[in-house]
């Protein structure tokens, strides 16, 4: 089974389904405008692009009013099927988030960077254009899963790895908070593991491309 067989859909969940024991929706809407990402005029238009949307159910992150702005991506065509149905009004395309530059206002990735491996995450990020990258992500690497025929490799990362994965794309770490996760915080695993969702906002770095062309320049 691979993340594009329509059978996976399964293991993505739909609008209103939070494992992580709150709204993230609501929660990433609240952070959207905590940060000023998303201000209240009806007028806005700048994207908000949720990668790896699955069946969208971080949709209701950006209210109703402003379904305008809001882009959802996933290489899964089921899982898009489903998004639209739930999400009238709202945008989503069947792409491979990894084939293209993406540019946005915000950019979205819960829980979606720890599905890419070591060596593909750098080459992701350096397609991303974004004033800010939202990230949310259960941390440590001894979460790692081994791939099995049901589900892909689970690639998590610590504190440390993240922030400079993401210094390297250009992007500086602008907040950070973490939220006790339910499902992995009720007692059955085990306590060596961090249970709690890091959410990180990202701010791209503007010194960071004058410095890699003065060096590129060399």
């Amino acid at each position: 089974m691979t993340w594009t067989d329509p059978l996976f859909t399964s293991y993505i969940k739909p609008v209103g389904v939070n494992p992580e024991g709150f709204d993230v929706a609501l929660y990433l809407q609240e952070l959207l405008y905590r940060v000023g990402v998303l201000p209240p005029e009806d007028a806005y238009r700048e994207v908000i692009l949720d990668m790896f949307c699955g069946k969208g159910r971080l949709t209701p992150c950006v209210p109703a009013r402003h379904a305008r702005v809001y882009r959802g991506v996933d290489i899964n065509e089921a899982a898009i099927a489903e998004a639209k149905r739930a999400n009238p009004g709202y945008t989503f395309a069947v792409q491979d988030g990894t084939e293209r530059v993406w540019k946005a206002k915000a950019i979205l990735l819960w829980t979606a960077i720890s599905m890419l491996d070591d060596t593909a995450l750098p080459p992701f990020l350096a397609l991303l254009d974004a004033s800010y990258i939202i990230v949310g992500e259960i941390l440590g690497r001894d979460w790692r899963a081994t791939p099995t025929s049901v589900h892909p490799g689970i690639y998590n990362r610590d504190f440390g790895e993240t922030v400079e994965a993401f210094a390297a794309a250009g992007y500086e770490l602008a907040h950070h908070e973490c939220i006790p996760h339910a499902h992995y915080s009720d007692g059955h695993w085990l306590r060596m593991h961090d249970t709690a969702v890091h959410v990180f906002v990202f701010r791209k770095d503007d010194s960071w491309q004058f410095y890699k062309d003065a060096r590129d320049a060399r």
